[in-house]
This record gives structure tokens, C-alpha cells and sequence, in this order.
């Protein structure tokens, strides 16, 4: 037998398979299981930019001009949506609040409707490509602050080591535009004034006059076109002379002196008269308030990218490093990434 079992195996036996359970049996664990919990499907962030046709489609809205590491501009605007989104919220609650909530007990394709519908009536942030490498833009509803938006990235980036701004792979500094016009002097001055009145309790000028001297410094130095007829509605100079004549005297006020500095940038716009329009913002602010360069309390940002010209008025810029998040968080600065070889 031994022999046998060698040479042709053991002896397979038969087994008898268990029953196969009833159909109803089968509906009737199924209807007891739990359903599985339906998954909210994942934002997609990777097409958040728009391009940018006409950069005059962005005047006249408050802005945030930030940069990022070179050729990462798609994960820089990726980043930065959920980012701004967070800290938009937690600046104008209000705006968010007036959105609709999803009724109770109500499905899933209900509650994502409703916060469709609540993000497109809440405040909104659109990402725009400007088209240069390093640089981004994004548009922000007026019931969002710009000033504290920005204040606060830089305030989370320097204080909160487990913060969203602290934790900011791409995106690095952020430049507040309160108001946004054309590249021109006109605009600066005339968007600046009311908010240095603001900052400052007054102006140390009219806004006329002093664009009135700035365009008659630029054409002394070449900058600008001939004079022409006074009626001429393309002559700066004579526009200006226009507004200068019907505004009231300017008002010092009598606010307690407070330091400031004045940051203009000018990117792929060299013929901007970088010189005279910061000695016109600076005659706008009133005489007993000194210049400090180092660590001023109010510091006048302008930004000039090509056609458009943003202004913004902020507190503690060197405090906060200049809106620096990698700075604020004690980061170095990225490393370019090489181009792939083709």
C-alpha cells in the first residue's frame, strides 16, 4: 500500500461543496449591509489660471501681484487658490456667510449644488496668467481686504509654523494693489490720493496740482509729447491743468506724524517715469510726516507691469519683510528647476 501511494499518490476523495445560499438570503444581507459613504470628489486646482487677452480687462479691481519660483507658475497657481481662498474667508467671513447651506438630510449631488452656488454668490479670487515666467496675478472681490490679506500670510508665515502660509512651497512674496489703473502718471497720483488721505489724515497737496507738476517735470525731461492746443483731450499736460483748476485747497489735517517710504517696481515698463511719480506721491503726503527708509510705519507700494500701474498703502512692510511668505518663515529661496533636455 505503501508501494502504491508512492508511485500514484494519495487517493482523491470527494467533497461535497457547501450550498449555495437562496437568492432572498443574498438580497436580504445586502439590504442589511451598510451603504458605503458616498466621496466628496477632489477640487481640481491644475486649470485655476486664466489667460490674460487684455491686461485693461484687470483695471479697476483690487488685486494681489505675487511671485513664484521660474517655470512653476502652474503649481505656484494651484497653491495659491487653496491659500487665498482659506485666508479670503478668514478675512470677510461675512462675504462667505451669505451663501446658501445645503438642507438637511439632503443628498450629495444637494450639497455639492449648494456649495457651487455658495462660491459662486461668496467673495471669489480669480488666478489670471500675465504671461511672464515668475509672475502671477489674482483678482479679488472688493468685500475681501487686500492689505489684510496680505498682512495676515505674512503674520501666519512668521508666527504659525503649522499655517498654510508658513507651509507655502511656491508661493513667495505678495503684493497688495488696492486700486488698479493704467501705467501712466495720472493714474498713479490720482489712485494714490485718496488712499494716503486715509493713512495719513490728508494730503499735503491737491492730487491735481501735483499731477499738473509731475507731467510738466516729465515733458521738461523729454518724457512726454509736445504741448499742444488747451483744448488738446491728448495732451496730459493740459488735462491736468484741467483738474487742477477745479479742485478745492488739499488739507494737511492734523494726525500724529507718522514715518513712511515709498516701493515702486517697474516690471517690462522702462518708460514709466519712475523718478517724478515717486516725488509726486511723496509731495501727496503732508509735510510733518518724515521719510523713513528703513523701517517706516506706512509704506506706498506701486506696481507697474506693463500697462497696469497698483497702488496700496500698508503697514509694517519691513516688519513683515516686505510680504516675503519663504521669508517670514525663515525659508531660503527655491532653486530654479533645469530645463529638461530635448
Amino acid at each position: 500500500m505503501d508501494l502504491f501511494r508512492k508511485i500514484f499518490g494519495r487517493k482523491k476523495t470527494a467533497t461535497t461543496a457547501a450550498p449555495a445560499p437562496a437568492p432572498e438570503k443574498k438580497r436580504a444581507a445586502a439590504e442589511a449591509a451598510p451603504a458605503p459613504a458616498p466621496k466628496k470628489p477632489k477640487k481640481d486646482n491644475t486649470n485655476v489660471l486664466r489667460r490674460v487677452n487684455q491686461l485693461r480687462d484687470l483695471r479697476g479691481r483690487q488685486a494681489l501681484l505675487f511671485t513664484c519660483p521660474t517655470r512653476q507658475e502652474r503649481k505656484a497657481a494651484s497653491e495659491a487658490f487653496e491659500l487665498l481662498q482659506e485666508y479670503a474667508e478668514r478675512v470677510a467671513p461675512e462675504a462667505f456667510a451669505a451663501a446658501a447651506a445645503a438642507a438637511p438630510g439632503g443628498s450629495l449631488a444637494d450639497a455639492l449644488a449648494a456649495e457651487a452656488a455658495s462660491s459662486r454668490k461668496g467673495a471669489k479670487i480669480v488666478l489670471h496668467d500675465l504671461g511672464s515666467q515668475g509672475l502671477l496675478y489674482a483678482t479679488v472681490d472688493k468685500r475681501v481686504d487686500v492689505v489684510r490679506l496680505a498682512t495676515l500670510l505674512a503674520e501666519d508665515a512668521a508666527g504659525a509654523p503649522t499655517s498654510a502660509a508658513a507651509g507655502s512651497k511656491f508661493m513667495v512674496r505678495v503684493m497688495p494693489l488696492q486700486t488698479v489703473g493704467f501705467a501712466d502718471l495720472a493714474a498713479c497720483v490720482e489712485g494714490a490720493a485718496p488712499l494716503i488721505s486715509e493713512a495719513f489724515g490728508g494730503l499735503g497737496a491737491p492730487a491735481g496740482a501735483t499731477l499738473l507738476e509731475a507731467e510738466e517735470a516729465r515733458r521738461a525731461a523729454g518724457g512726454a509729447a509736445p504741448a499742444g492746443d488747451a483744448d488738446d483731450d491728448d495732451d496730459p499736460v493740459a488735462k491736468a491743468a484741467k483738474k487742477a483748476a477745479d479742485e478745492a485747497p488739499a488739507d494737511p489735517g492734523t494726525a500724529p506724524p507718522r514715518s513712511y517710504a515709498i516701493q515702486l517696481k517697474r516690471r517690462n515698463a522702462d518708460s514709466f517715469p519712475k523718478d517724478i511719480a515717486i516725488r509726486a506721491l511723496a509731495k501727496l503726503v503732508p509735510p510733518h510726516h518724515p521719510v523713513d527708509l528703513k523701517t517706516p510705519d506706512v509704506t506706498i507700494l506701486v506696481e507697474v507691469y506693463k500697462s497696469l500701474c497698483g497702488v496700496a498703502v500698508v503697514e509694517g512692510y519691513a516688519k513683515h519683510k516686505g510680504f516675503n511668505l519663504h521669508a517670514c518663515a525663515g525659508k531660503q529661496a527655491a532653486p530654479v528647476p533645469k530645463k529638461k533636455k530635448t
